[in-house]
């Protein structure tokens, strides 16, 4: 297993044409992610940068030894949503790659 000391270099991974940074990448589904969104920010309050980098992007986070998969998806108003909990990285990527986003409306347009 290859380990970059955190002390000395910083990882940063491209989505979608923005940089963020994060403890590391397994199998594409970045762990860790220094920059990611917090859960207490309702999502109308986001900066569009934030939301388009973010939008539908399941990420890994590390809490107490085991895994969180979690997607700013609209899921929850003010906060990412849990798309899962594993034991281990290997099961945490798998949730997040079978994640299948929900059709979300981008407008209502009354019948004329």
């Amino acid at each position: 297993m290859f380990i970059i000391d955190p002390e000395r270099f910083e990882l940063r991974y491209s989505t979608r044409g923005d940089e963020v940074r994060a403890a590391s990448l397994h199998d594409g589904i970045l762990v860790d992610p220094v920059d990611r969104p917090d859960d207490f920010t309702p999502l109308d309050k986001r900066s569009p940068r934030e939301v388009l980098t973010w939008w539908r992007l399941p990420f890994i986070v590390t809490v107490d030894g085991r895994f969180s998969v979690r997607c700013l998806d609209g899921g929850a108003h003010d906060r990412t949503t849990v798309l899962g909990d594993a034991e281990t990285l290997d099961a945490a990527a798998h949730i997040a790659r079978c994640y299948v986003p929900r059709v979300s409306p981008i407008a209502v347009l009354r019948d004329r």
